[in-house]
């Protein structure tokens, strides 16, 4: 059979010459070669987020076009505008303007630790060997019962005799009664002790960076997941490793971990050797792909993992170049959907021990919840899709620089008030403008309660001859301000009603299961990303969250990040961890008949039911008595 013909793309900025095959899209080519572009639609080419000028020469006449869609068949001169391009973010935050993580106290054992100690002379020891004497030096300070690595081993002889047997041990505490002797550095060499805290989404990556010595948060760094280039959500990521894919999403994972960390370790004059634990959060099938377990079975019934809790593993048989005894920890998982990155949310939050009903939310694609308390647990996920995270939108995007996070509306006639995120003309509408944007169109009267945009409402609505759209940015703001054209089409407020009804009807299955009406929800936390600057009016006023008292909801940022850190400054966390995960019922909605017709019933704003949401209901009477 003859191998497809090959054709060279020269790529700017990134002065990279990517091989490409004949036929296969400049998507694919440029992931494989580890050039990474925005694409949260998974390659369906409705974000509009993958866009490339292309030439056929230096001398040609450029081009724009999806790269999702655009198949090599030359030679190509490609650019990567900046708004294309998937680069690393933050300083200390999940997002920008996110807030900040809340992390744990740091004054806790970790599971690493270094132990500085005083080993005898080789004259004083009578004949004992180098282990020996180490061995006994470390029982002086506490530590009994450990064996030493292959590497530790191969450095003991000149870390305990360079500085006159100062040395400093380190030691990994494992999960029986023998403890691990990792590495041996002579005292004066520089030490540095870190560990990595990672929440793996399906949409985003965030990577925090740790002393353990000190406890003290160093930086952190998030970015879109690379696997995105595999689809926007988990079933067309198990699909697409069904195709033989698990390694290539697997190498992607690890390689944006590994990147994001040594810009970290860069940022502090560290290297990424200096990482000797990691502790990862996530979904079951980010957990699979990680490590390269096949995901098959999650998406066939019965929906049977390969496992719930993985032993600990090598960082470095991850792909993960850190130090060579560096271990990577996963959180425990409860079901085929329901993960470690929501068990890690009730750990930061401490929601196994609230005194009242409880829920909690990661809004994100999985939709993970778990409502309940200090007697009584139970969590599932909904399928809500990436546009909650600004994917699948046709002006969507993650919240970056140029990203609208929020929106007014003062007079459907005039220009909506728009935040940008950084200092950047506006770009695209992350999921937290989305939801302010609908909420705020529903409030004022230019989208009914079906959703649909009316004409006559405002001057900003207009269509194609195909659907409607409502202007956000029109094509002359866009100018004046350096900006896109950004608009809302039917289309994508259909998706949003479809992704918060399946988080409503979610959460009320989970209620109804044990008897509780939604109004007895004593505290509502939302976390992940979207869930630091949702407005609580804009979530009751679509539909995603219950009509409660506002002052119930509470925004807690990145759940799933704080509690993989709790994991990795505390060692006692991952005990906690466990008996969260074995303490939350899982409830399967497919095996619940009435989670449809909850569905259904919530695919109005903000439902069918208006009378179960009174304060928007009056809203609206308001509108209508003035207009």
């Amino acid at each position: 059979m003859d191998r497809p013909r090959e054709y060279i793309l020269q790529v700017t900025p990134a002065g990279r010459k990517v091989r490409a095959r004949s036929g296969e899209s400049i998507l694919s080519a440029l992931g494989r070669a580890g050039v990474h572009i925005f694409n949260p639609c998974g390659g369906d080419g409705t974000c509009g987020r993958c866009l490339v000028l292309i030439k056929d020469s230096p001398k040609g006449e450029a081009r724009q076009v999806l790269a999702c869609q655009e198949e090599v068949g030359a030679d190509l001169h490609v650019h990567l505008p900046s708004a294309s391009r998937m680069e690393p973010s933050g300083n200390g935050h999940v997002a920008h303007k996110a807030g900040p993580i809340d992390f744990p106290d740091p004054s806790g054992s970790p599971r690493v630790r270094a132990v500085p100690l005083d080993v005898a002379s080789a004259e004083e020891r009578a004949g004992l060997s180098d282990w020996d004497a180490l061995e006994q030096a470390l029982a002086d300070e506490g530590v009994q019962r450990v064996e030493p690595t292959l590497s530790a081993l191969t450095d003991l002889p000149s870390a305990v005799r360079e500085d006159d047997g100062s040395a400093t041990a380190i030691v990994a505490r494992s999960a029986g009664d023998v403890d691990s002797l990792t590495a041996i550095l002579p005292a004066s060499e520089p030490r540095k002790v870190w560990g990595l805290a990672v929440d793996l989404g399906t949409t985003g990556l965030t990577v925090a960076l740790a002393d353990l010595d000190s406890g003290e948060t160093l930086g952190c760094l998030t970015a879109l997941n690379p696997q995105v280039t595999h689809g926007p959500d988990v079933i067309s990521r198990i699909i697409a490793a069904n195709r033989g894919g698990v390694r290539e999403q697997q190498e992607l994972a690890a390689g944006a971990i590994e990147a994001l960390a040594a810009r970290l370790c860069e940022r502090r004059g560290g290297s990424l050797s200096d990482v000797h634990d990691v502790v990862v959060s996530g979904n079951p099938t980010m957990i699979h792909l990680l490590v390269g377990l096949p995901p098959k079975y999650l998406r066939l019934a019965p929906y049977v993992p390969v496992a719930h809790r993985l032993p600990p593993l090598r960082a470095w048989d991850m792909g993960l170049e850190l130090h060579p005894e560096a271990q990577l920890r996963v959180l425990p998982g409860i079901s085929s959907y329901v993960g470690g990155d929501i068990v890690a949310g009730v750990l930061a939050t401490g929601l196994d021990h609230a005194a009242e009903p409880t829920l909690l939310v990661d809004l994100g694609t999985n939709g993970e919840m778990v409502m309940g308390c200090a007697d009584w647990m139970m969590g599932t996920a909904a399928s809500a899709g990436p546009c909650l995270e600004g994917g699948g939108i046709e002006c969507g995007g993650p919240a970056v620089p140029g990203a609208v996070e929020a929106v007014t509306i003062a007079d459907p006639e005039d220009a909506p008030g728009l935040d940008i995120i950084g200092d950047a003309s506006p770009d695209c509408v992350c999921g937290t403008g989305l939801v302010d944007l609908v909420a705020e169109l529903q409030r004022t009267g230019v989208v009914t309660p079906a959703g649909e945009l009316l004409a006559d409402a405002s001057p900003r609505v207009g269509g194609d001859g195909s659907e409607a759209y409502y202007r956000l940015v029109t094509p002359s703001e866009a100018q004046a301000s350096g900006g896109r054209e950004l608009h809302i089409s039917q289309t994508d407020i259909r998706n949003l009603i479809q992704a918060k009804g399946a988080i409503f009807a979610a959460v009320e299955t989970l209620a109804t299961t044990v008897g509780m009406d939604l109004t007895d929800i004593g505290s509502i936390m939302l976390a992940g990303g979207l869930g630091s600057r949702l407005d609580a009016e804009s979530v009751v006023r679509i539909g995603l969250m219950p009509d409660v008292p506002r002052d119930r909801i509470h925004f807690v940022g990145n759940t799933s990040l704080g509690g993989a850190m709790s994991c990795l400054l505390h060692d006692d966390a991952g005990d906690r961890a466990e008996e969260i995960a074995s303490g939350i019922t899982p409830i399967d909605l497919g095996q619940v008949p009435e989670y449809m017709d909850s569905y259904t019933a919530s695919l109005f704003l903000p439902h069918t039911d208006q009378g179960r949401f009174p304060s928007v209901a009056r809203g609206a009477e308001e509108v209508t008595a003035e207009s």
